[in-house]
């Protein structure tokens, strides 16, 4: 995945609680750090209040928007 992307909540994302407020939100991916198959993945989330919009999250939680 590259910065730039949108993406979406994974499956397995989905079922989590933490991420219950990004559930059916689209976030943009700005900036990929590491380069591990993990990696560290910044997300800004639209639609959600300003203290939540910015997340770090692993590849397995995210998806492209198709």
């Amino acid at each position: 995945m590259k910065a730039g992307q949108l993406v979406v909540l994974s499956a397995y994302a989905e079922k989590l609680k933490m991420f219950r407020t990004y559930r059916g939100k689209i976030g943009l991916l700005v900036a990929v750090k590491g380069r591990s198959p993990v990696g560290n993945y910044f997300i800004e989330w639209c639609g959600v209040s300003p203290w939540e919009r910015s997340q770090c999250m692993q590849r397995k939680d995210i998806k492209k928007v198709n």
